[in-house]
């Protein structure tokens, strides 16, 4: 469940792509290339997050939220413009060594361009599965579950990633269980 529920969010946060193809490393790209400017990384970003169903007001604050929060000087240490927008990966946030007050800074300043929790229960492929969750999954929880992956997780973890996951669960078994997808 962590994956098929989270993966979504993660998919509109970390915002489609940022990490090297493992091919040349970074001192053999040309200069031009490697470097980018705020703006530049914004555009680069902007097509992912609005794949993912939000406006382009929207996809270009959340665009801006992370170039802001990760920092140009470390978005060029790691990737391109170029790359961000020929790739369909996500992020290796690891690269960026987020903080935890670094993490929740970005969380909350995504949740100010577009409600993530909304976003990601409009994710749920059954309505009678999203409407479950709006009742029993909270924004904190959700929150808290979330800023692990900012600071360089593959997968949420801890207190708040078992409630996500039983909360999950226990909708699953309250909706028919043919019409949901196998967590």
């Amino acid at each position: 469940m962590r994956r098929w529920m989270l993966g979504g969010f993660v998919a509109l946060v970390l915002v489609t792509g940022a990490c090297s193809d493992g091919g040349d490393s970074k001192d053999e790209r040309d200069k031009e290339e490697a470097s980018g400017t705020r703006e530049d990384y914004v555009d680069a970003f902007k097509p992912g997050v609005a794949a993912m169903g939000v406006t382009d007001e929207q996809a270009k604050c959340v665009a801006e939220a992370a170039v802001d929060t990760v920092g140009v000087d470390n978005l060029n240490k790691v990737t391109s413009p170029r790359e961000v927008k020929g790739q369909t990966g996500s992020f290796d946030m690891t690269a960026f060594n987020l903080t935890e007050e670094e993490g929740g800074a970005l969380y909350d300043k995504i949740d100010a361009c577009v409600d993530v929790f909304d976003l990601v229960v409009g994710q749920t492929p059954d309505p009678a599965l999203a409407d479950c969750l709006r009742q029993n999954v909270t924004d904190g929880m959700l929150r808290s579950a979330m800023v692990p992956l900012f600071m360089g997780g593959d997968t949420a973890s801890g207190d708040a990633a078992v409630a996500l996951t039983n909360a999950y669960n226990d909708c699953q078994s309250q909706v028919s269980p043919t019409s949901l997808p196998t967590p």
